[in-house]
């Protein structure tokens, strides 16, 4: 049994068998999650030889069709021909749980950046209203930080429960580590810049800008947070399944999207498998003008609300930057790192197949004769 739910990869399955030898036959096997139900066999009777005596049902679906936090009942029934009826139930926790970080300088009072002033209702839109509509459309308990004064230490503590997560901030990129600021304390009213900061896979120096700016790990925090185990059967928390940092540069490599994907895989991949399933990292190959960030990141996260996979919605927010910024760009330079295919609503579906998709869809389940 999963330890939670979580994300639009979520399964569970059910399997009814007669005891061998016997040559009663099952009528019918019934899946419901939280009275609702998503799968349901029958089979003739009287039977054709030979007798059915073994059923398995099995779904995916997007766990976010519940509130974050609350619990869904897994119910199995099966009957027989001779009238016997079987229930099982079993009960596990959603956990959907994003965090939206915004400059404060970019949200709440913005600055003079590029050389245009905005108006605070013309400012960045991902961390108020993405953290809005996570709330109240896409269902995940959401947390909004857009404080001054906000640094990496706050981020590194969302970092260990959270699934979905966006960070608007400046990025730098260091030949040797790559890697995202961490704080915006400092760009307010003048205010000085405290010591610098950067975030990566690895911890260590960052030479190629700076010998005294201090790097910090990525992967150690989520290692730490998702804990042992395969997802979803793992100890710890769920992995990110959608994260968007909006700052310069951070997506010249694939490091800090490896980290924030971390473990990369699930229990239901097969071994062969090299890349993530439904988790997916978008982050800049350019220096995107902040007089574009609204559009962008609104053009981003409300076609993942409406279901599209992570590639349409960049493709979407590649269009809409062009169009604020008067700067033609492709998909290249907002590159999807992790699994294209990956969705914020809507089960997950790995043929690419269709948009938006239902809630849950039956996935391969096997009959013995």
């Amino acid at each position: 049994m999963p330890t939670y739910f979580a994300g639009t990869n979520a399964r569970i399955s059910g399997r009814a068998a007669i005891d061998g030898g016997s040559s009663i036959h099952i009528l019918w096997t019934r899946l419901s999650l939280n009275g609702e139900q998503v799968s349901y066999h029958s089979y003739p009777f009287p039977a054709l030889p030979p007798n059915i005596v073994e059923d398995t049902a099995a779904v995916m679906f997007d766990s976010s069709h519940w509130p974050a936090y609350s619990n869904v009942e897994i119910k199995f029934e099966a009957s027989d021909e001779s009238g016997h009826y079987f229930v099982t139930t079993k009960n596990v926790q959603v956990k959907n749980k994003a965090w939206s970080f915004g400059r404060y300088d970019f949200d709440v009072a913005p600055l003079d950046w590029d050389g245009n002033q905005y108006n605070a209702g013309n400012a960045n839109w991902a961390s108020a209203g993405e953290a809005s509509i996570l709330q109240t459309v896409a269902q995940y308990l959401s947390i909004l930080v857009t404080s001054l004064g906000w640094d990496w230490s706050e981020v590194e503590a969302a970092l260990q429960h959270c699934n979905v997560l966006h960070v608007s901030t400046h990025g730098v990129f260091d030949p040797t580590f790559g890697g995202f600021w961490a704080t915006d304390y400092n760009d307010y009213n003048g205010q000085p810049n405290p010591p610098n900061l950067l975030w990566h896979m690895y911890s260590g120096t960052a030479s190629g800008i700076n010998p005294t700016v201090e790097v910090r790990a990525l992967q150690p925090l989520r290692e730490a947070a998702v804990g042992t185990g395969w997802p979803p059967f793992n100890t710890g928390v769920p992995p990110v399944t959608i994260s968007n940092i909006f700052a310069c540069e951070t997506g010249l490599d694939s490091q800090n999207s490896s980290a924030l994907l971390w473990p990369g895989f699930n229990a239901f991949q097969p071994w062969s498998a090299v890349s993530p399933e439904d988790q997916a990292s978008c982050q800049w190959k350019v220096k995107p003008l902040l007089k574009a960030c609204n559009a962008t990141n609104f053009a981003f996260w409300s076609n993942l609300f409406l279901g599209k996979k992570v590639s349409e919605a960049r493709h979407e927010a590649v269009l809409a930057y062009t169009e604020a910024s008067d700067i033609t760009i492709d998909d290249a330079d907002f590159p999807v790192y992790g699994d294209s295919l990956s969705r914020l609503k809507g089960v997950y579906n790995p043929t690419g197949l269709p948009t938006p998709t239902p809630w849950y869809r039956p996935i391969t389940y096997h009959v013995i004769r």
